[in-house]
């Protein structure tokens, strides 16, 4: 498989962590993934300043 095609098939996984954490949380699960191959975005997020419904309609579509 050529490079181009092999990067017009990549992947993508977008971790999450839980309320009160940071993106350290999902750290091995990244690392993991890239290592498969993927395209990750571990990102950290204000999950106890910021309403979830704002962060999923505002935050996160800024960041990806």
């Amino acid at each position: 498989m050529s490079e181009q095609r092999a990067a017009q098939e990549t992947r993508t996984v977008i971790l999450l962590h839980g309320l009160g954490l940071r993106r350290w949380a999902m750290y091995l699960m990244a690392r993991a993934l890239r290592r498969e191959g993927y395209r990750v975005f571990n990102l950290s997020y204000p999950s106890r300043h910021v309403p979830m419904e704002r962060l999923a309609h505002e935050w996160l579509p800024a960041r990806i």
